[in-house]
């Protein structure tokens, strides 16, 4: 669901970034760190070849 969010939600901080708003640079940082995660969470905790 997180992934598919992310479809709204990067074009949505793209258009407050380019319209200079301070929001775009919150949303961004706010994407960025949360996929960081979600992708860290992916790759470590639900992968069955890691022993």
């Amino acid at each position: 669901m997180y992934f598919v969010s992310l479809t709204v939600l990067d074009p949505l901080a793209a258009l407050l970034l380019a319209r200079r708003q301070r929001t775009g640079v919150v949303l961004a940082v706010v994407v960025l760190v949360t996929d960081a995660v979600a992708n860290a969470l992916a790759n470590y905790a639900f992968d069955p070849l890691r022993g």
